[in-house]
């Protein structure tokens, strides 16, 4: 099982782990959440980022881990990646609840690399304009039957 960590500026990664546990119904075992504050540095964050990892032990070592942040060159991201730099890991930008659910769906069929690479698709699979998709579609497809 791939491990999966989550790293966002203030409470996003805490309200993303407990949205998808009451979604899929249980308590996740192997996946953190780290929310940095007002306070946190580029220093600060790593050092949560390496107890987070701490914690993961010899499981993420073997399996691999999975970091999803919220901001490419952001202080979560950069924390994660100067943390892990010489570990087996993957880090994707952008993290929301579609990617997030769909990662801890796959993650005991798939490596972390394979993992990264659902979470971009999903990702950008999950953000979708409602509207355009209810009610422009529709129009458009009864445009071109006529």
């Amino acid at each position: 099982m791939v491990n999966i960590l989550i790293v966002t500026h203030g409470p996003m990664a805490a309200a993303l782990l407990k949205s998808a546990e009451m979604i899929l119904g249980e308590t996740l075992a192997e996946v953190k959440a780290i929310c940095l504050g007002p306070q946190d540095n580029l220093d600060s964050a790593r050092a949560k980022v390496e107890l987070a990892l701490a914690g993961i032990g010899a499981h993420g070592a073997e399996q691999g881990v999975l970091v999803l942040v919220d901001l490419f060159g952001g202080t979560a991201g950069n924390a994660a990646a100067w943390a892990l730099r010489d570990g087996t890991f993957e880090i994707v930008a952008g993290v929301n609840l579609p990617m997030l659910l769909e990662v801890l769906l796959n993650r005991d069929q798939m490596s972390a690399t394979e993992l990264a690479e659902l979470a971009v698709e999903k990702g950008k699979q999950g953000v979708t304009d409602i509207g355009a998709a209810l009610w422009k579609a529709p129009a458009a497809v009864a445009a071109h039957a006529l």
